[in-house]
């Protein structure tokens, strides 16, 4: 039985019913591992700020979602590739 990388974990959180597909891609795609990679960094993001006391931290969570947001939508891109 295989360990499934954090980064991809999490992914496969947010598009369950691609699980297969997403972990072929994972396998055998460097630049989608990076994508994934930087998709746990951005959520560690919005977790580190959402929690943070500082007076910029609204609009970094928010500027962290947008990129999240981004990051989703290349995911989807890559999987559509794929079908």
């Amino acid at each position: 039985m295989s360990v499934i990388h954090h980064s991809l974990f999490l992914v496969i959180q947010r598009f369950p019913s691609d699980k297969e597909c997403l972990v072929r891609l994972y396998q055998y795609s460097k630049p989608f591992q990076a994508l994934c990679d930087d998709y746990l960094k951005c959520i560690k993001a919005i977790n580190h700020w959402s929690r943070s006391e500082s007076s910029n931290a609204g609009k970094l969570v928010n500027e962290y979602r947008e990129i999240k947001k981004s990051l989703e939508d290349e995911i989807k891109e890559r999987l559509d590739v794929m079908w």
